[in-house]
């Protein structure tokens, strides 16, 4: 085994008879640094033994080593007056109170530059060379019918304009009048999914000591809240023997490559290296791809020629009219890696869109990697609904991943979706949860169990949480950095929702974790919630260990736990609260108005809490008005 330079080996390893595993202890030691690692496994690794099939002995994965996902981008904030420089009538607009009217809420660190009219610029001197992709995060503002509107800035680099770059608010925007769902149009209520983003190559790479600027072009107001610059690895040749969709018709010119998609799948499955090959261009596709409408699918790679290379655009944005519907075998596996994916979509059609990135039959074993996805319902849903009893997806791997502006879940694993990992992924402002596990019992599904989220950086999440756990048991969320939620508490888990919940949840593990400017006075329901938010609402939470958590400047209550069926073997070890309150409000939905503390409580049960720190809670340590166990040692 080979991790980043070191090589491992181990060859007191006996013979592994066909159809068979077995677990395999290399010793040695290697030496970590902060990021991302590739690790090289390699059976026969000096061809001793004969088979029949020289060619599967090699493993190839990353593992990230650090609190956060490690990606190659440098993020430049337009309103950190140190490192960005305003001109012609720029002017940063902030809200250090999170007040869910004034846009700046919805920001990094609750800030950014409003470009109000031809001219106005914001720029910044780059640390870095060699970097040719920017992503900007942007708002325009909406119309009154809720479909949106074009703008656009002007990019100049060292005071030379390269390009114009195209925005529009199509895709943004939704609107809560405090019964729990959002609707596409203004209706006086609050407003949500403020701003979006665009990313783009540029010609030259920027170098070390380059100015970038963006200037309005005198259309809508644009603000600005960063940029993200970036290296662009060359593209990804077409792997030898793997069938392309170009050899079927498909075509960047094209208005729909559909059909060629499914015939360049037919032929891959056919082939020898069940390998579907998307080369570099922009392919359109008019409905939803259905991958594996034949017959559900054994074993199928599916790659692109990179992120910045191979362009997926679903063009229709009608109710099932975009993503990919995976139809894998009880015992099927895939691997989807290497493109940018978009959408037409624009409403959640009150929750009946059936318009996610992914979703539907995942198997066993599979791993998407490297992918770039937005504005769908969702990121992945996934979950089975055609099968009974249901087919489970298990041992799937989400990873170094872009998953980004859409109007649901970034990550669901449902209806049983078991030990399976999300790691390494950039998720940020998804409608509901940025990832969740909803263990649901539908077709008879079993219950969720041993899934990990780890490694992975969640902002902007507006309306639900950055995680989300509503059942289940042996899950894991560690070392994840979650940032800036809208509406939305940091860490969440409740008993609302259908299947099952915690009641034979054998430890539930959060750690490692810091929580930043989350949590929320006013949700989607018009109440309050925690940075961590648990709610016992229809059955017992139990059995949750938080180690290593930190929250920071909760904008209401730091911890909260609240509602009546009971929690029981919750711990806190070594956690912080360290800013609470933020907001500044009192009034509360399912209390007693108080000042923000750092563990507010509301119902039956008790916790315990080992070497708990707090700070900078106008409240003090605790609210705890119904008698709520606490213990503190």
């Amino acid at each position: 085994m080979v991790v980043g330079t070191t090589t491992l080996t181990q060859s007191a390893t006996p013979a592994i008879p066909a159809g068979t595993t077995v677990n395999v202890t290399i010793p040695g030691t290697w030496t970590a640094t902060s990021g991302t690692v590739t690790v090289t496994a390699m059976a026969d690794a000096t061809n001793i033994v004969a088979e029949s099939n020289e060619a599967n002995n090699t493993y190839v994965t990353s593992i990230v080593c650090g609190p956060i996902a490690i990606f190659p981008y440098t993020r430049y904030r337009a309103a950190d007056t140190t490192i960005a420089t305003l001109a012609g009538g720029a002017a940063i607009k902030t809200s250090p109170k999170f007040d869910k009217m004034n846009l700046a809420s919805q920001a990094s660190d609750q800030a950014y530059v409003e470009l109000p009219s031809s001219g106005a610029s914001v720029q910044w001197k780059v640390a870095q060379s060699n970097q040719a992709g920017v992503t900007l995060r942007f708002t325009l503002p909406d119309t009154a019918d809720g479909l949106g509107q074009n703008g656009s800035v002007d990019c100049y680099v060292n005071g030379v304009k390269v390009q114009t770059i195209n925005l529009t608010s199509y895709y943004a925007w939704q609107y809560f009048g405090g019964n729990g769902d959002p609707v596409d149009a203004p209706n006086g209520g609050v407003p949500a999914f403020a701003f979006d983003e665009v990313h783009w190559l540029l010609a030259t790479p920027l170098k070390s000591g380059d100015t970038f600027r963006l200037q309005s072009t005198g259309g809508p107001v644009v603000g600005v809240d960063f940029i993200e610059i970036e290296p662009v690895p060359a593209a990804i040749p077409q792997p030898a023997g793997s069938v392309s969709v170009a050899s079927y018709g498909a075509s960047t010119g094209a208005a729909d490559n559909l059909a060629a998609f499914n015939s360049a799948v037919t032929a891959a499955l056919a082939s020898s290296s069940k390998t579907l090959y998307i080369p570099a261009g922009t392919y359109k596709l008019a409905n939803m791809w259905v991958i594996g409408s034949a017959s559900p699918i054994g074993k199928l790679t599916v790659t692109g020629a990179g992120i910045w290379y191979t362009n997926i655009q679903f063009t229709n944005p009608a109710v099932g009219g975009g993503g990919c519907s995976l139809r894998l075998s009880a015992t099927g596996t895939m691997d989807f890696s290497n493109m940018y994916l978009n959408s037409s979509l624009r409403s959640r059609y009150n929750e009946n869109a059936i318009y996610k990135c992914f979703m539907d039959n995942f198997g066993v074993n599979s791993r998407f990697h490297d992918l770039w996805e937005e504005h769908f319902e969702c990121g992945f849903w996934v979950a089975d609904y055609a099968h009974n009893p249901c087919q489970v997806a298990s041992g799937l791997v989400i990873e170094n991943s872009r998953i980004r502006n859409n109007l649901a879940d970034g990550v669901n694993f449902c209806n049983g979706t078991h030990d399976s990992v999300v790691q390494n992924c950039s998720v940020r402002n998804c409608g509901d949860d940025g990832l969740a596990i909803w263990p649901n019992n539908f077709n008879g599904s079993p219950m969720a169990v041993n899934d990990i989220f780890t490694h992975n950086t969640i902002e902007f999440i507006w309306r639900s949480s950055g995680i989300a756990l509503y059942g289940g048991s042996g899950h894991k969320a560690t070392f994840n950095l979650i940032k800036d939620t809208f509406m939305s508490a940091g860490i969440r888990a409740n008993t609302t929702f259908p299947g099952y919940h915690f009641e034979n949840n054998t430890g539930i593990v959060i750690s490692d974790t810091t929580i930043v400017n989350c949590g929320t006075s006013y949700d989607s329901w018009a109440g309050e919630l925690g940075a961590v938010d648990l709610e016992a609402s229809n059955a017992p939470i139990t059995n949750f260990t938080f180690t290593n958590v930190s929250v920071v400047n909760a904008q209401r209550d730091g911890i909260s736990m609240g509602f009546s069926s009971g929690f029981s073997g919750i711990q806190f070890t070594n956690c912080s609260v360290n800013g609470a309150g933020l907001d500044g409000l009192t009034q509360s939905k399912y209390t007693t108005a108080h000042l923000s503390v750092a563990v507010c409580t509301y119902g039956a049960g008790s916790a315990t809490f080992t070497n708990f720190k707090w700070s900078n809670c106008p409240g003090g340590e605790g609210f705890n008005p119904v008698g709520f166990a606490l213990t503190f040692n």
